[in-house]
């Protein structure tokens, strides 16, 4: 049988009738090669190299194996037909190195060529599988946990104090029925169970320098079954983890910033209980679930500028990853999850983000829903926050509630705020493109020094106290125009469409406040300002600036003692495509004051 040259196509299946149709095969004569191992790019020891070529003669080629990085190294030339190679790793230095498999042929010209990007670490301790004999971990070397591992019936893993134990991604170390874990650390010799991305313990172990970085929910934690034992201490740090949260709290809880914590049912806060998330924690939740906190609970939630709180859907990549695991199968949509309702409880709220909330999106009328929800005598204070992108409402006060709102963003809701037998003042907030603004129905609802803009039905329906802010829409939505202070004007925003709703330098909302209401601080902890340009229409603050309107403060032409000055940038003075490159860089603070950030 003699093939075409260049390529054989046949018909495809059941009424095909033309090569190329759906179904067909094609064979081409042009060389292909893959590498079919190490599937798991993490290596020590002696790994297998395996590879599978196709569109030339292999009895008649090369393979050529080399591993790439400052150096390159030869590490065999099997025959192709081998398809596989033995390589014990520890020949080379532990590095990044890009593992390339050739073909040649007789007279070493290349045929085809593909490479894989893989680590190699052999100072570290690896573990992986079934452990079924007691073990200790000690503390003179960094252990990584590079697949799932499982401390077996009858074996005993001891982590000596100092232990770093690191995890691969998506892996976990589970203690079976009848296993034990003991980490007991001291005070001067803590362990540490994290991410292999993180360099702050242990040092650099992925060897990449400062390419990747660790995030909440980079491995999956350590689970415990059956009669299983995990005797710990306070002096383990357990970092970059994701972990499950359910039912009634027990006690009091806190939940750590570097953890990614996935609310699998209702979460409740009880009479007497606490739930404490720290600043930079993800909290991700399951369809239709959410957290209550019962009379007599508290929720507190207080994040920071460069560390907020993240309360959004397990469907939600953006933040912590892919924590559902199906790819881009499914994304994020209001009314994902439901709300934090106090329902009678207390709850301090600043600096959180709180994305694709306030479901469920099936019942006929969501007008108790929000996704900051209150009941009977419940207490909440929410600052320093965004709301965005809610199925109905954005902060709920239903059957009571007192709930104060400064400097906070509510963004694309059905209901940005309501008032329904209970009390909501809201103090320099912005509201924008929302499909009601402010909706007080039977509740008493108190606006100062806020924007309400672009609602696609109204920015305002009922009769709240509005005073010195500004109430607006292009098809002319105003509220009590004129009175207290109040003004109808396009707001300029820098740019809202990518989520920039600081105030740009013409905007009518700049020193046009009442500087003796609202807090001494905006969104991002800026001082309220006298812009020089721009004339003041509002009322001073004590100390003689004057505010502006909504969650930011313009202070862009305001003096400030922190002058971040770069004095070093280092780096290569060239670069291959598609390599990596290193540079680094030294900000020196050359003001009076002190510089905070996420350094």
């Amino acid at each position: 049988m003699t093939l075409p040259t260049e390529e054989l196509s046949v018909a495809g299946g059941a009424g095909a009738t033309q090569a190329g149709a759906n179904g067909s095969t094609a064979v081409h004569s042009t060389p292909y090669l893959e590498i079919r191992g190490p599937s798991d790019p993490l290596l020590h020891d002696t790994e297998t190299i395996q590879w599978h070529g196709l569109g030339f003669a292999p009895f008649q080629a090369t393979a050529d194996l080399k591993a790439h990085g400052n150096t390159a190294y030869q590490i065999a030339q099997p025959a192709f037909t081998s398809e596989s190679f033995a390589w014990d790793t520890r020949t080379v230095p532990d590095g990044v190195y890009d593992l390339r498999v050739a073909a040649r042929d007789a007279d070493g010209r290349l045929i085809v060529e593909e490479t894989q990007t893989v680590l190699v670490n052999n100072a570290a301790i690896w573990h992986a599988g079934t452990i079924s004999a007691d073990e200790t971990w000690a503390a003179d070397r960094v252990h990584i946990v590079e697949s799932n591992a499982t401390i077996g019936q009858g074996a005993r893993v001891t982590v000596s104090p100092g232990a770093i134990v690191k995890f691969a991604r998506g892996t976990s170390l589970t203690v079976a029925d009848g296993g034990f874990l003991d980490a007991l650390g001291a005070a001067e010799s803590p362990i540490v169970f994290t991410s292999l991305q993180d360099d702050s313990a242990g040092g650099d172990t992925n060897l990449d320098a400062a390419a990747s970085v660790p995030l909440p929910g980079d491995w999956v934690g350590i689970p415990v079954q059956g009669s299983g034992q995990f005797t710990t201490n306070e002096f383990v740090d357990l970092r970059y983890l994701a972990t499950t949260h359910a039912g009634a709290l027990p006690g009091n809880q806190v939940w750590a910033g570097t953890v990614l914590h996935h609310v699998t049912d209702n979460v409740i806060v009880p009479d007497g209980m606490a739930l404490t998330i720290n600043p930079g924690a993800v909290v991700k939740f399951d369809a239709n679930k959410g957290i209550t906190v019962q009379s007599g609970g508290t929720l507190i939630a207080q994040g920071s500028l460069v560390q907020p709180i993240t309360f959004t859907s397990i469907k939600d990549d953006s933040v912590a990853g892919d924590s559902n695991g199906d790819g881009s199968v499914t994304a994020p949509a209001p009314g994902d999850w439901t709300w934090l309702f106090m329902d009678g409880g207390q709850a301090t709220i600043d600096h959180a983000l709180l994305r694709y909330g306030a479901g469920p999106t099936t019942v006929g009328d969501g007008s108790d829903i929000g996704v900051v929800r209150t009941k009977g005598s419940a207490v909440v204070t929410l600052a320093n926050s965004v709301i965005h992108d809610s199925f109905w409402g954005g902060v709920t006060a239903w059957e009571g509630g007192d709930v104060t709102v400064t400097n906070t963003l509510i963004l694309g809701a059905e209901r940005a705020v309501t008032s329904d037998g209970g009390a909501v003042r809201l103090a320099h907030c912005t509201l924008d493109a929302n499909h009601f603004g402010l909706w007080p129905h039977g509740g008493r609802l108190e606006v100062t020094n806020s924007t309400i803009t672009n609602s696609t039905n109204k920015n305002v329906n009922g009769g709240p106290d509005v005073r010195y802010s500004n109430i607006w829409s292009p098809s002319g939505d105003s509220y009590e125009l004129g009175v207290n202070g109040n003004i109808s004007v396009d707001p300029l925003f820098k740019d809202a469409e990518r989520g920039n709703y600081r105030l740009g330098y013409r905007s009518p909302l700049i020193d046009a406040a009442d500087g003796t209401a609202g807090p001494a601080t905006d969104f991002a902890g800026a001082s309220r300002y006298d812009d020089p340009r721009t004339a003041n229409t509002g009322v001073a603050t004590p100390g003689g600036a004057f505010a502006d309107m909504g969650a930011f403060e313009f202070v862009e032409t305001a003096d400030s003692n922190v002058d971040l000055l770069v004095t070093s940038v280092t780096g290569p003075s060239a670069a291959v495509a598609g390599e990596q490159a290193t540079i680094e860089w030294t900000i020196t603070n050359v003001g009076t004051g002190p510089a905070f950030g996420p350094w």
